[in-house]
């Protein structure tokens, strides 16, 4: 035999070959007695029990593929049919509670409450002289109508109105009543009424035109040194006068609008008054984003001093301006046509009179007061 044969003809000796050649005749003997593969499986399907129907007739099945074959076969791949247009987004309807804005008795009247939505219902109540006179005192007009009264007073107490006193009391009375007449013109209401009433939806308007109009920034320079200058005259006696004055002489002047990269706006919302009748005053103001912007101006801003000072001395101005900026409006509601007394013609006649503060506490009184800001961020 052929391992037998491979042990024995082996160039070194081993002491367990004849042990070795034993056990490979005795595997040879056995595989001579044992009967071919067809008769082993004739044999086995003859003695072999029903199949069982169920799961255990995989395990039971020669052909039936094994454990480790399933489990390493990917699983089939069924493609998904992709439609070639998607149907139309559609957001489902939400229904949102607003709330309702109702003035009762005990509903306080706040200047310029802005959680009610919409423009709220007109307060009747609360529109008194005395009212007036809490939310805008007018101190100025009130005490240089004081002073021309007690001049007045004074003249017909103490000298019993005499002739001979009228030229102290026309020369008083004159100085107050005339600046008591510039102050009127000159006042808030004034401008208010000269502006002629307005309505909400224009105040609306006008909000968002400040919102979306972009801020500009501007510098300007005026150089000056001074002079002293002499001047000789000579008068009818023939004596000679000279005086010698120091005079300012301006001389290099420049101006420059500032490039900015950006801006933004960050103003709050308008909100509105319980009133008919609403003052409404106007502020501006900006910030800038970081500190790397205002380096940024700063740097330019010298760079442009250094480049116009070309004189001794020299004033610089710097002007935050927004195009359509006003700064007060009388507004009122919609649909709503304000008092015939809302006029200037009537408050510039019952200021002739010496009512100016009188008018001005009613108009206060019938009307409310909202103060805003537009606030703008620039870099």
């Amino acid at each position: 035999h052929t391992h037998t044969h491979t042990h024995m003809d082996g160039n070194n000796h081993d002491p367990s070959a004849p042990a070795k050649a034993e056990v490979f005749a005795l595997e040879d003997t056995q595989q001579q007695q044992r009967p071919p593969p067809q008769a082993q499986q004739a044999a086995s399907a003859s003695s072999a029990p029903p199949p069982v129907a169920g799961p255990a007739a995989t395990h039971l099945d020669p052909s039936a593929p094994t454990k480790a074959s399933v489990l390493s076969r990917p699983p089939a791949y069924e493609a998904q049919q992709i439609p070639a247009t998607l149907p139309a987004y559609q957001p489902e309807a939400v229904a949102i509670p607003v709330p309702v804005y109702q003035a009762t008795e005990s509903t306080p009247l706040v200047d310029g409450a802005g959680g009610a939505p919409g423009l709220p219902p007109a307060y009747d109540g609360d529109v008194s002289c005395c009212t007036g006179v809490k939310r805008d005192r007018h101190l100025i007009c009130g005490l240089l109508t004081t002073g021309w009264l007690v001049v007045i007073a004074l003249h017909f107490t103490k000298t019993g109105g005499e002739l001979n006193e009228l030229k102290n009391f026309f020369i008083a009375f004159g100085c107050i009543f005339g600046a008591y007449l510039i102050e009127c013109l000159c006042s808030g209401t004034c401008r208010l009424l000269f502006r002629q009433p307005r309505n909400h939806s224009f105040i609306l308007s006008y909000h968002r035109t400040i919102c979306r109009t972009p801020p500009t920034l501007s510098w300007h320079i005026q150089c000056y040194h001074y002079e002293t200058r002499t001047r000789t005259s000579t008068d009818s006696n023939g004596r000679t006068t000279t005086t010698t004055s120091r005079e300012r002489v301006n001389t290099h002047s420049a101006s420059h609008v500032y490039s900015l990269q950006g801006w933004r706006d960050k103003s709050n919302p308008l909100t509105t008054t319980s009133h008919a009748l609403c003052k409404l005053k106007f502020s501006k103001g900006f910030a800038w984003r970081d500190a790397g912007a205002r380096q940024r101006h700063d740097r330019e801003k010298a760079a442009w001093i250094r480049l116009h000072n070309r004189d001794v001395h020299y004033d610089f101005n710097f002007r935050y301006h927004i195009t359509g900026f006003v700064a007060s409006y009388l507004g009122h509601r919609d649909g709503h046509a304000p008092p015939w007394w809302v006029s200037l013609w009537v408050y510039l006649l019952l200021s002739l009179v010496g009512m100016s503060w009188v008018y001005r506490s009613i108009l206060s009184g019938h009307s409310g007061l909202n103060r805003h800001k537009f606030h703008k961020t620039v870099w």
